[in-house]
């Protein structure tokens, strides 16, 4: 993936986030598609529409690209929350 900007449209891969303290936030890796891209003084961030308002790094995303295609191939990003109350206090 080149260091291009990004553009609204575009997939891109996004790991599994597991949160021990807020599972709500559980988040199941793989193929995301950019929704909107927000310029920052400190980097260029995106939004994924499977990700709803977060905002994530675009350098971050471009390092682990090759790796996250490899590991999840055509699977959807996707929330995953745990609702367990001991991993959400």
């Amino acid at each position: 993936m080149s260091a291009a900007l990004p553009e609204v449209g575009q997939y891109v891969w996004h790991p599994t986030l597991l949160h021990l303290t807020h599972g709500v936030d559980d988040f199941q890796g793989g193929v995301c598609k950019v929704s909107a891209i927000v310029e920052k003084p400190d980097g260029v961030y995106v939004r994924l529409e499977e990700l709803g308002d977060w905002e994530v790094s675009w350098k971050y995303l471009l390092e682990g690209q090759d790796e996250w295609r490899e590991r999840y191939g055509k699977q959807p990003g996707r929330a995953d929350p745990d609702l367990r109350r001991e991993f959400n206090e």
